[in-house]
């Protein structure tokens, strides 16, 4: 069962286009050991370096939907009001994205569009230790 989180996010007359809403994350292989069980994807990639390596990547991949719902899950529980649903992600990955190491994520606010639904548009990406991007794309939310 999941754990409900109480938070006092932004409401959307909130926010203003601009805004900007950023955090850290280092994955861990224990995250993508849970994921792999939950999602069935057990592509050794994700999880052993020696198989990652010998395939072109300098250690193992998070799963790609893995790193997307560190969006989703920010937009959820993290950074505005309870009852917040993610109606669109749209993303581009550029980069591999690695266990242990240091991340930014980061979400601006594109545009506001009120009436009978709310919606929020942003922008996000994800960049490395480098500065450089490794995922981006936008997000379309619906406020309560």
């Amino acid at each position: 069962m999941c754990e409900a989180v109480e938070i006092e996010g932004s409401g959307f007359s909130d926010l203003m286009v601009g805004e900007m809403f950023s955090w850290e994350k280092v994955f861990t292989l224990e995250e993508t050991q849970l994921f792999c069980n939950v999602s069935g994807d057990n592509n050794r990639i994700h999880y052993n370096d020696e198989f990652a390596q010998e395939h072109g990547f300098a250690g193992s991949v998070v799963h790609g939907v893995r790193s997307l719902s560190e969006v989703s899950r920010a937009c959820g529980d993290r950074f505005f009001v309870a009852g917040v649903v993610c109606l669109n992600l749209d993303a581009e990955f550029k980069r591999p994205v690695y266990h242990g190491k240091l991340y930014v994520f980061k979400l601006r606010v594109l545009e506001l569009s009120a009436g009978r639904k709310n919606n929020v548009f942003l922008s996000f990406d994800v960049t490395n230790q480098e500065g450089k991007i490794c995922v981006c794309g936008k997000v379309r939310l619906l406020f309560p």
